[in-house]
């Protein structure tokens, strides 16, 4: 009998652990970045590192490719990240778009910071298992951003080892197009409208052609264009701005 109580509570404890957090971090963690796990984050970086392929200089609406791994082959089990002020770590707000993939999904962080993308995190679908993990990052050329910016990413490793905002192995300029854009801005507004801008038409893109929801269609859509979508994503932040309320 003590046997089999043991063991049940052996595999509870199992269980707690991977169903802590199989579907990726929730909005809630905008702000903090921080996993709701009851325990304190690890000191450093640990075995983890985010690394990724941007210019000093970021060309705007361009994907950017980077990647989550561990230096000596330990697997990370879920992942958290952020472009955020390089210069200022009070500065909590997500600059930019992820775009997911295998294993990963975005985040909204709208309703913690009103004005950002639907895109502004990145997160994983299910439990990795793996010593590594990449997505996409691009800044569009219409989104005003501090002049210095960094990718930090919260890594876990176990329910209760893990890391928090690990920053990238280099800071990235945002570029010139700020500037330009600002300004600009009066004279080149966007007209508001209360309904949702229309999406591109779906050309050759099949994944967006077949998708079931409309956030798997912009998810497509992003993957299959994601230079050609930048006007079409400056009034979808122009839509969010005056009070758009993220995909239907």
């Amino acid at each position: 009998m003590l046997y089999a109580t043991s063991a049940l509570i052996a595999a509870c404890a199992v269980l707690t652990g991977i169903e802590a957090f199989p579907y990726g971090a929730p909005a809630g963690a905008c702000s903090s970045m921080m996993p709701n796990h009851g325990a304190a984050a690890q000191p450093g970086a640990g075995p983890f590192q985010v690394t990724h392929n941007m210019p000093a200089t970021l060309v705007r609406d361009v994907q950017y490719h980077f990647t989550v791994s561990s230096t000596d082959g330990t697997e990370l089990r879920g992942i958290f990240c952020q472009v955020r002020n390089a210069n200022d770590s009070a500065d909590t707000r997500p600059y930019g778009m992820f775009m997911a993939t295998t294993l990963t999904k975005t985040v909204d962080c709208s309703a913690t910071f009103p004005g950002v993308g639907v895109y502004s995190a990145l997160t994983h679908t299910s439990q990795i298992n793996a010593a590594n993990v990449s997505g996409y990052f691009i800044l569009p050329a219409a989104e005003q951003a501090p002049e210095l910016l960094n990718l930090f990413c919260t890594v876990v490793q176990t329910r209760p080892t893990f890391y928090v905002r690990i920053p990238s192995n280099s800071a990235f300029y945002s570029g010139a197009a700020v500037a330009t854009t600002q300004a600009t801005a009066a004279t080149t507004a966007i007209p508001y409208t209360s309904a949702m801008p229309t999406m591109p038409p779906t050309g050759n893109c099949p994944a967006a052609e077949s998708a079931t929801t409309d956030e798997e269609r912009y998810r497509a859509y992003l993957n299959c264009w994601s230079t050609s979508f930048a006007s079409w994503y400056s009034a979808y932040q122009n839509w969010l701005n005056n009070g758009g309320r993220g995909c239907a």
